[in-house]
């Protein structure tokens, strides 16, 4: 009876080593997907903000150019400017600020689960004794 007692706790503990093992691949794969998207877009963040000065040409001065027309492209030009801003300051900046919180929450969901599996481990090893 006691036999049978231990073949099922060991049972169930290979059955949540196995199930833990799989959680914890699973998240390691996130968390790889997560950090790859943070290079690229702290990468394309860096080159977003190399063609800022675009967003002013070409500069025209009353000298070349001035009038109606001149003062509408440049309300229209300061217009893309402020967007250009507002999607590097803004947007990039929050979009990265939320991959960062997901990292570092898979982070700590990895320790968890590493954490569980070391005691499930444990367990399973004092069974076997």
């Amino acid at each position: 009876m006691a036999n049978l007692l231990v073949n099922m706790q060991m049972s169930t503990l290979n059955s949540a080593i196995d199930t833990i093992s799989f959680s914890l691949q699973k998240k390691r794969e996130e968390l790889l997907r997560l950090q790859k998207a943070l290079a690229e877009l702290t990468e394309i963040k860096s080159e977003f903000i190399e063609y800022e000065h675009m967003t002013r040409e070409p500069e025209l001065t009353a000298a070349n150019w001035h009038g109606k027309h001149a003062n509408q492209f440049k309300q229209i030009q300061q217009s893309i400017q402020n967007d250009y801003h507002d999607l590097s300051d803004k947007q990039l900046n929050q979009t990265i600020r939320d991959i960062e919180a997901a990292i570092e929450k898979l982070k700590a969901e990895i320790a968890m689960l590493e954490a569980s599996l070391s005691s499930a481990r444990q367990a399973l090893s004092s069974l076997k004794s």
